[in-house]
C-alpha cells in the first residue's frame, strides 16, 4: 500500500481534490436546504463551474502548493516518492474536458 501512495500521480491528484471539494461542497450545501430558491439554482451552479475552471487552469492554492511541495523525487524534503507517467497537464485537459460536459446544460 505504501508503494501506491509514495507516487506523484496519488500526491498531485489528492491536491487537486482538495482544490476541486471547496466549490462542490459549497453547491451541495445550497441544494441540500429545505426550501431551495429556484431562481438561485443557475446562479449557484455557474458559479460553482466558474470555480472549478479555475481547478483546471492552474489558479488555485493546493496545486500551486504541490508544485513547490515537490522537487525532484522528494515530497516536503523528506519522503522519497516514485516518479511515474503522471502528466498534470494531461489530467487537467481530461477534467476541463469533462467540465465542457456539464457545462453544456
Amino acid at each position: 500500500m505504501k508503494k501506491k501512495i509514495a507516487t506523484e500521480s496519488f500526491i498531485a491528484t489528492t491536491y487537486k481534490m482538495m482544490d476541486v471539494m471547496a466549490p462542490v461542497t459549497i453547491l451541495c450545501q445550497f441544494f441540500q436546504k429545505e426550501n431551495v430558491d429556484v431562481a438561485l439554482v443557475k446562479v449557484r451552479t455557474d458559479k460553482c463551474i466558474g470555480n472549478l475552471q479555475k481547478v483546471y487552469s492552474f489558479e488555485i492554492p493546493y496545486i500551486q502548493k504541490f508544485q513547490e511541495d515537490l522537487k525532484g523525487n522528494t515530497f516536503k524534503e523528506h519522503y522519497q516518492i516514485t516518479k511515474n507517467n503522471f502528466s498534470l497537464r494531461k489530467i487537467t485537459k481530461l477534467s476541463t474536458d469533462l467540465l465542457r460536459t456539464f457545462s453544456v446544460y
